[in-house]
């Protein structure tokens, strides 16, 4: 990672802080409602812009692996699921294209 990359990164963990990491849950019902209408399941969920993880409560029974990816690892992260620190803002991410059977965004800034 070049000095520029690694300030720029700084900036992005700024802005994820602000929002605590927190979602409403109203929405991730709304998700867990939409998934369970849809009927996804599958092996992977990917969960772009994570915090701490809750989604993983909503969905876990659907799918075998939870990965969360964020620029903060939040406290209160599930144990039994995958955290990948990542640059949302960056071109490529440390995952493999089509890898997950579901990829969600819930509240991302």
């Amino acid at each position: 990672m070049t000095l520029s990359s690694t300030v720029a990164f700084a900036g992005v963990e700024v802005r994820a802080r602000q929002s605590l990491g927190t979602s409403s849950d109203a929405i991730q019902r709304m998700v867990a409602a939409a998934v369970q209408r849809h009927a996804i399941r599958g092996a992977r969920v990917f969960d772009v812009g994570c915090g701490h993880g809750v989604l993983h409560l909503a969905v876990k029974d659907r799918f075998v692996e939870y990965h969360g990816l964020d620029a903060v690892r939040y406290s209160g992260f599930p144990e039994s699921g995958t955290f990948t620190r990542i640059d949302l803002d960056a071109e490529v991410w440390p995952v493999v294209s089509g890898s997950g059977d579901l990829v969600a965004a819930v509240e991302t800034i």
